[in-house]
């Protein structure tokens, strides 16, 4: 089976961010930005008439929550598609 030439990129970077390397998460965010605004336009769309929150500060606010989570956190993800689904819950917990 032929891999995604993005996904290895993808998850090395988070190996690495999830790893401990905090240097890493503005290469992963870039590479990820435009999938990452995607899903927080879904969830936009989903929220009630009178949610404060557009797509980019929901976005915002996510990768807020994802830089604040304490060192030493040991939940890990596998993968781009993972990592997606994390920052979808974290997006609809907001």
């Amino acid at each position: 089976m032929k891999q995604n030439p993005k996904a290895v990129p993808v998850t090395a970077l988070l190996a690495q961010w999830f790893g401990g390397d905090q240097s890493v998460f503005d290469n992963l965010y870039a590479e990820l930005k435009p999938e990452l605004l995607d899903l927080a336009r879904k969830a936009v769309a989903h929220q009630r008439r009178d949610a404060t929150l557009g797509a980019t500060a929901l976005l915002d606010e996510t990768v807020l929550r994802l830089l604040a989570r304490p060192s030493g956190d040991e939940y890990t993800v596998d993968n781009r598609k993972h990592f997606l689904h994390l920052v979808a819950k974290i997006m609809h917990a907001a």
